[in-house]
């Protein structure tokens, strides 16, 4: 399972949502977009995020990818194929449905284009 972390509420909502699936998966890969350079700021989250898996029976290992080599839901499904996930667990509709459908994004991407299950929480 991959497990796409921004950092957001929604994506924490997912994961603890999908413990029942997380907990007896084989593999759960906390898949991290970064940008050009490492964003230390954010480096506590995502320490926070493995931490609160492991208190949940989950290991999760980090996986970062960089944001600036494309659209970032083409790059999660192609990583997700990559590491031969069967389902994708993540936050959806960070910004709103409205600006989502007209400009285009992530969740859209996601729901348009994956081949494998997505667990999505808003």
């Amino acid at each position: 399972i991959v497990a796409a972390w921004d950092g957001s509420a929604e994506a924490a909502r997912a994961f603890n949502d999908a413990l029942i699936f997380l907990k007896p998966a084989q593999r759960v890969v906390l898949l991290v977009g970064i940008a050009s350079s490492p964003d230390e700021e954010r480096e506590p989250a995502i320490e926070d995020m493995v931490a609160h898996l492991k208190r949940h029976e989950v290991m999760a290992e980090v996986v970062r990818f960089k944001t600036s080599e494309g659209d970032i839901g083409k790059l999660l499904l192609t990583k997700a194929a990559a590491l031969g996930a069967d389902m994708i667990v993540m936050g959806a509709f960070h910004h709103s449905r409205w600006r989502e459908f007209i400009l285009g994004g992530v969740t859209l991407t996601m729901l348009e284009a994956a081949a494998i299950p997505l667990f999505m929480a808003h």
